[in-house]
Formats: C-alpha cells, sequence, structure tokens
C-alpha cells in the first residue's frame, strides 16, 4: 500500500489511494505484489539457472565433454563455439552472486509482508508453487522481478524446462508510468518556468540556433503526454477496482464461466496467436476465482456513488488544502528579488478563487479563463479538477453499464464511440477556433488551453481508455486467465507499442524551429510558431492523445500478462525503484511548482544557459521535490489518511469505530484457531472454484 500502509480494510469503495487522481499506488494488501523470482528445480537431465531461465539439455552437456571441456556453467574451452556462451553465463552468474544478499533480503521482506498482511496470498503462492513442479524459493539466486517464473510439472519429463511468467500485479507496471511522468512533467514545467524568468543568452536556448530548435528539445515539449499518463492510470484505477467490488459474477465465489473460456481461446487458437506454454497465475485473476462482493448490498449506483465520492473527497482534500494554504499564505514570504513580484499575481488569483479549487472546479470557474490554467489559483491543480469531474460523471455511467446484464459489449461500443466524438470535435472545432496544441503558436496556444486543455470533455480519452484497458483485463482475467500469445506476437505489439509513443514523443519538432510568438501574435500573420497550416493542427490536436492512449494500453495489457518485452520498457516499468517516487508521486505533483517558483523567482539574475547547468538544476528540483513530498507524506498526507479512513468506518458502520487491519492483526495474535479455519475456508473456496 501506498498511504496508510497498514490498512487490509476492505473498503467500500475502489483502489485506496491509486484512483486518488492516478498519482498513488492502491492501497489493499489483498493485491499484494511479490517483486522476487523463485528458484526452479532442477529438471532431470538439465542445469537451470533460476536467474537467467536457460535449459541447458544432456545434448548440450555431452557436446561438452566430448569437446574436452568441463559440463559445468563458466569453464573456458578455447577453440569450442559454446566458449563465448560458457563465458557470458558463468559472467551473469558471477554478477548475480554480488546481488544475491539484496535479492534474499528483498525475498525476505516480501513474503513475510505477505505472511503478516494477508496469510491468504501466502498460502496461494505455496500453492502455486506445489502445483506447478514443487519449486522452492532459491534465497541465493532469486532473480528480482514482476513476475516469477515456474517449471513444468515433473511428469513432462521429455520436454525442457520450459519457464512460465506469473502476472502477480498491474502495480509495478503503473509505478514505472507514473514514476516516468512525474518527473517528465518536472522537467517540463523547468523549462517553462525558467524560460519566463528569462536567459542573459537567449541564442542559446531560443529557435533558430539554439537548444529548443533540436530534435531532442521535444522531450520536454511532450511532457504534456504524462498528464494524459496520469489520466489514462486514473481511468484504469478507478474502473478495476470497482469492478473487483461490485461485478454480479463474483458474488458466490465463481468468476469463470467453461462455455466463454472455451470459445475465447478457439477463437484465438485458430488465429495461432496463443501460447500453451505460458501461464498468468496472477493476484488479480485468483482474487476474481475467490473473492466475495465487498459490498453487501445490490450494485444500484445510487447505492455506492455517494460513498464513492466521499471517500475520494476525502483522500484528496487534507494534503490539497495544506498545500493550497502553503502556496497561498506562506510562500510568498519565503524570497524576495527582481522577479519575486510575481508570486503577488498568485495569492490575488487564490484571494479571488480558491475556493473553487476546494470544490474542484478551479478549471470552470470562470467559465472562460483570460490565459487558460496560469488563471487559476495554484495553476497545476486543473488537473484534479478535471480528474474529480471525469469521474464523478462518468465512473457511475459506465460501471452501471457495463455491469447491467447483456449490456458488456454495449459499454465497449459507447466507449469508443465517445473516444471518437472528441477526436471528432477537436477536429472540427480546430478549424473553427484556430487551435494550435503546440506551445510556441501565440494567440492559436492560447485559445487552445482556454477551451480545450483544461475541459474534462476534451481530455477525457485517456481516461476512458483506462476504463476499456481496466475492463479487458477484468474479462481476461475472468473467462481465460491462463491465456497467453505467441511469444512473437507478443514482442510484435511490445515493439509496436514503444515505437509508436516514442515516434509520438518526437513527432512535430519541426513546430519549435522558429521564434516564439507572443500571446497576441498571430503565427498565420507573423513569423513566428509553428507555421504548420491549419489541416495539419486539426490532425495533430485530435489523434495524438488516443494514439498515446493506445500504446499505454497494449504496454499496460502486455505488462499484466507477463508479456512486455523487456527492450520495449517491461525491464524499465517494472523496476523496484520506481517505488519510492511512485508512492510519493500525488505529493510530488502539487508540491514542484512550488519549489520550482520559489527556486526560480528568488533569483537576482536571468540565466546563463549551458547544458550542464540545466541537468543539475534538474536533478536538483527533482530530489527537493521528493523530499518535500516525503516531509509532507510523514507530517500531514500519511496521519490525515488514517484519520479519514477512521472517520469512513465510523460513518459506515453506525457510529461505531471499526478498523479491519487491527481487528484482522488482533485475531491473528489472540485467536490463532480462528484465523486458521478462515484460511482454511478460502482454501477450500480456492480448490472448489478451481
Amino acid at each position: 500500500g501506498v498511504r496508510g500502509g497498514d490498512d487490509g480494510q476492505e473498503n467500500m469503495l475502489s483502489n485506496e489511494a491509486g484512483e486518488t487522481t492516478g498519482l498513488a499506488l492502491e492501497s489493499d494488501h489483498q493485491s499484494s505484489r511479490l517483486v522476487v523470482g523463485y528458484g526452479a528445480a532442477m529438471e532431470k537431465g538439465s542445469i537451470f539457472s533460476a536467474t537467467q531461465g536457460v535449459a541447458i539439455p544432456q545434448s548440450a552437456q555431452a557436446h561438452q565433454k566430448k569437446s574436452g571441456c568441463c559440463s559445468s556453467i563458466g569453464t573456458w574451452c578455447p577453440f569450442t563455439g559454446t566458449a563465448v556462451v560458457s563465458s557470458l553465463q558463468w559472467s551473469l552468474q558471477k554478477i548475480s552472486m554480488i546481488f544475491a544478499p539484496f535479492d534474499a533480503a528483498q525475498s525476505f521482506y516480501e513474503i513475510t509482508r505477505m505472511s503478516r498482511d494477508s496469510p491468504y496470498n501466502d498460502i496461494l503462492h505455496q500453492k502455486t508453487i506445489r502445483s506447478s513442479g514443487g519449486a522452492a524459493l532459491d534465497r541465493a539466486y532469486s532473480s528480482v522481478g514482476l513476475f516469477p517464473t515456474y517449471p513444468l510439472a515433473d511428469d513432462d519429463e521429455d520436454r525442457e524446462t520450459v519457464v512460465t511468467s506469473e502476472s502477480i500485479s498491474s502495480s509495478q507496471c503503473l509505478n514505472g508510468m507514473r514514476s516516468i511522468s512525474m518527473i517528465w512533467i518536472i522537467l517540463g514545467h523547468t523549462i517553462v518556468v525558467q524560460s519566463s524568468v528569462g536567459y542573459q543568452n537567449p541564442s542559446a536556448v531560443l529557435p533558430p540556433t539554439g537548444m529548443i530548435a533540436s530534435t531532442p528539445a521535444m522531450f520536454f515539449f511532450s511532457a504534456r503526454y504524462a498528464v494524459d499518463t496520469f489520466f489514462f492510470i486514473g481511468g484504469y484505477l478507478v474502473m478495476s477496482g470497482m469492478l473487483k467490488k461490485l461485478d454480479p459474477a463474483l458474488s458466490f465465489g465463481k468468476a469463470t464461466d467453461s462455455k466463454k473460456r472455451s470459445r475465447v481461446e478457439l477463437w484465438m487458437c485458430k488465429l495461432k496467436l496463443t501460447s500453451p506454454s505460458h501461464r498468468v497465475l496472477g493476484t488479480y485473476a485468483h482474487r476474481l476465482q475467490t473473492n466475495k462482493r465487498s459490498l453487501k448490498m445490490p450494485v444500484g449506483v445510487s447505492k455506492w456513488f455517494f460513498a464513492f465520492v466521499l471517500h475520494r473527497i476525502l483522500r484528496i482534500l487534507p494534503t490539497y488544502g495544506f498545500v493550497l494554504l502553503v502556496w497561498w499564505k506562506l510562500a510568498v514570504t519565503w524570497g524576495n528579488g527582481p522577479f519575486w513580484p510575481r508570486w503577488a499575481t498568485f495569492v490575488a488569483q487564490c484571494d479571488k478563487y480558491a475556493w473553487t479549487n476546494m470544490l474542484f472546479i478551479n478549471n470552470l470557474v470562470p467559465s472562460r479563463q483570460k490565459f487558460g490554467e496560469t488563471s487559476e489559483c495554484m495553476y497545476h491543480a486543473w488537473y484534479l479538477g478535471v480528474d474529480f469531474q471525469l469521474c464523478a460523471v462518468m465512473t457511475p455511467i459506465f460501471v452501471t453499464l457495463y455491469l447491467r446484464r447483456g449490456c458488456r459489449r454495449l459499454s465497449f461500443i459507447l466507449e469508443l464511440f465517445l473516444v471518437a466524438l472528441v477526436a471528432t470535435m477537436t477536429y472540427v472545432n480546430t478549424f473553427r477556433y484556430d487551435w494550435s496544441g503546440h506551445l510556441m503558436d501565440g494567440k492559436q496556444t492560447l485559445e487552445y488551453d482556454r477551451d480545450a486543455y483544461i475541459s474534462p470533455f476534451y481530455r477525457a480519452t485517456p481516461y476512458i481508455m483506462g476504463f476499456i484497458t481496466a475492463q479487458i483485463w477484468h474479462e481476461k482475467s475472468r473467462f481465460c486467465p491462463n491465456l497467453g500469445i505467441q511469444r512473437g506476437v507478443s514482442i510484435a505489439l511490445s515493439i509496436v507499442s514503444a515505437v509508436l509513443m516514442v515516434f509520438l514523443t518526437f513527432f512535430g519538432s519541426s513546430a519549435y524551429h522558429n521564434l516564439p510568438c507572443q500571446i497576441w501574435q498571430d503565427m498565420a500573420t507573423s513569423a513566428c510558431g509553428s507555421g504548420w497550416p491549419i489541416r495539419d493542427l486539426a490532425l495533430y490536436n485530435s489523434f495524438v492523445r488516443p494514439l498515446w492512449s493506445f500504446g499505454l494500453s497494449t504496454m499496460c495489457l502486455l505488462g499484466f500478462n507477463g508479456q512486455l518485452h523487456p527492450l520495449c520498457g517491461g525491464s524499465i516499468l517494472t523496476w523496484v525503484g520506481w517505488d519510492p517516487i511512485a508512492k510519493l508521486s500525488f505529493g510530488m505533483y502539487l508540491l514542484h511548482p512550488l519549489v520550482i517558483n520559489v527556486w526560480f523567482l528568488s533569483r537576482t539574475s536571468k540565466f546563463s544557459y549551458s547544458h550542464v547547468d540545466f541537468i543539475f538544476l534538474c536533478s536538483g528540483i527533482v530530489t527537493v521535490t521528493f523530499l518535500s513530498a516525503l516531509v509532507v507524506g510523514i507530517l500531514v498526507e500519511w496521519p490525515l489518511s488514517k484519520i479519514t479512513k477512521s472517520f469512513e468506518g465510523w460513518l459506515w458502520n453506525g457510529g461505531k469505530t471499526q478498523n479491519a487491519s487491527m481487528k484482522r492483526s488482533q485475531v491473528t495474535d489472540d485467536n490463532n484457531h480462528e484465523a486458521e479455519l478462515v484460511v482454511g475456508e478460502r482454501q477450500q473456496l480456492l480448490e472448489r472454484t478451481s
């Protein structure tokens, strides 16, 4: 869990902090992830490396002996074809031995945490290990990763060891997306605020000779895609959490339909897309097969909508209000200098419109903001308003429609229709109002920021695509949880999604080769801006978000199924080093403009740009933002999160305080017999459903 990490409470609502804004992870220990690998039992006649998943059959060993080499891995045999391979394998094993103590410590921590938080998960994984060949945890050579590997059963002796993947949790893949997006946003805001302060050497930065005119600089201007990534993650977490709580198919402990499962698998086999050696034993699928609906009430939207909205408000508002207060009343006293009077503008905006932030309508009031999102109180908070509005309006519509009998296909069709409608309206209105999604097109950019950039309708595409991704994964986990696609197909899809997102990131660099327009300049009549014709701008504005969301959806589905290729982002997105940033991403998003503006506006002179200075400057801002978010998390966010959870428990239990996590720990410590009964009952339920 991320916020209030010791709450195992089965709330009425979806994902604890993940759905707060798509900036933090769900806090549900039933979906605890296992970020360790399991060593494989050695198969007869083969040497198996738990770190690399390499099986060496007897034929290869015999070839080594025949050629005068030892059969052990790593022995140098000159003048043989296997010498280089053996040396590489030996080197990899030595490297893994260096990191073995860290891997073993991580394994011990994750397994003991699962045992403490949810004994059922630990038993479930032990049962999985036994059923897949009696493999045991290899603490010396466990590979840290999201997808532990298992060999086939012992009765399959005529085949080599086949490594199958297990999708433990979606959170690790989303951690990488969330952390990269958070850093990306900080970098984008850094160069924007720095440009507003000014440069002593503008020719080193501005087009046509400066850094901005280069193709790599497009990475900073494409940081707006990171906001779409947050919308996508928020939509996915909201929908997946609500389906796990409310889906009537889970009410009686049975989530699979053999007829539908066989139909899907038959269709995939006809297209020769399936892989029989792939297994997905993820926590999500097992929860769907064994978990009863946690809401003991009808699925009608009127029964859960108020609780759902109140939960989101209580999760967001305390930390949001604290940072807003610092921005409004305290930060103005933290600096001085020739650029500092700009903070008086921030204070004046909050004096007038701070109440709109507390009601999550700061992007709508006033109805037409003079300078776009920068006219708001705490200008970056427009995202929280749009996210809350999309969640409050779209979640009850699509969740209710999806859960209605016979309407699941209709829900998919309606969601795709809405995506197409947003793209069509964007295309039409680009011609009508002369919009430009590029940052240096002056008047056209300002019109786009006023009317489309902070509008929930035009920002709905990634949120809806998150809904669609959650529904596809939910259906796949229910009907065919072990279904995997062919390795070649998975590699092709991984490459397509990665290439698509890289292309979108750097596509459009030609729009930044001219001098930037001022907000009153029209690029059609001035020698500035992108110079793109209106038709190209319409196509760019309309299709860039659907394509970006499609790439995210493809990556997520492959990652959840354990089939996202490492070279296409699989190993990067599932790196455990992203966890700290992901856990603090909500606070980092709220605090990073505060850090940037205090840092830059308190200067006494303009910047003298150089690449090295800019790299160190960005590194310092990311570090200070992270540490500030950690302090706010310890002092404000996490304590208030526990208070709000206690209030929710008191509210929904008729005024009686009840903490499920404390209750479970009491049962574990004081009444082991009852705990064993609970575990036994769940294990019987698992056997009955399997």
